[in-house]
């Protein structure tokens, strides 16, 4: 939140929809109001499958900035991220856990280091005064979740794995 906060200075046509839910929410929403972004970040709670696509439908660039908790809990590899950029939006999500296996840093998105509020910050006025660069990281994104997550082709990969050790 505080790189999208440095953003707005730059940017003040710039949105955050945040769509979700959790026990992080409350601490969150109270960051928003101390930061003085009420009015560019909406908080939609939980949604219906056709409200997300709706939401990659109407969003330019997907932010996933995950982070290690204090306990070592860590996220996996970020469904959402595989499922924007099979909307064709350009991510930026950071080096943490699995993400990077689902993320081309600089093909499909970007990644940044945890906690790096300056990287990211960076990488979104990027993305935001770049709209070819979205573009074809939109269209990259789509062709890799084509080509590495697809049910059929890592079904095939599975059948061949078990025909191999029959």
């Amino acid at each position: 939140m505080s790189a999208f906060h440095q953003l707005v200075e730059l940017h003040p046509n710039t949105f955050y929809d945040i769509v979700g839910d959790g026990e992080l929410m409350k601490p969150l929403m109270e960051l928003v109001t101390f930061l003085g972004l009420e009015e560019k970040v909406f908080f939609h709670g939980e949604k219906k499958k056709a409200d997300i696509i709706n939401f990659y439908r109407n969003s330019d660039i997907f932010v996933l900035p995950s982070i290690t908790a204090s306990d070592g809990n860590s996220e996996g590899q970020g469904l959402v991220l595989q499922e924007a950029q099979a909307m064709q939006l350009p991510v930026i999500a950071t080096l943490h856990n699995g993400i990077p296996e689902g993320v081309m840093d600089g093909i499909t998105g970007y990644l940044v280091p945890e906690k790096d509020i300056n990287a990211l910050q960076i990488k979104m006025k990027y993305l935001i005064e770049h709209p070819r660069v979205r573009k074809d990281m939109g269209n990259s994104g789509r062709k890799f979740i084509e080509h590495k997550f697809d049910n059929f082709h890592l079904g095939k990969k599975l059948e061949k794995i078990y025909t191999d050790l029959l």
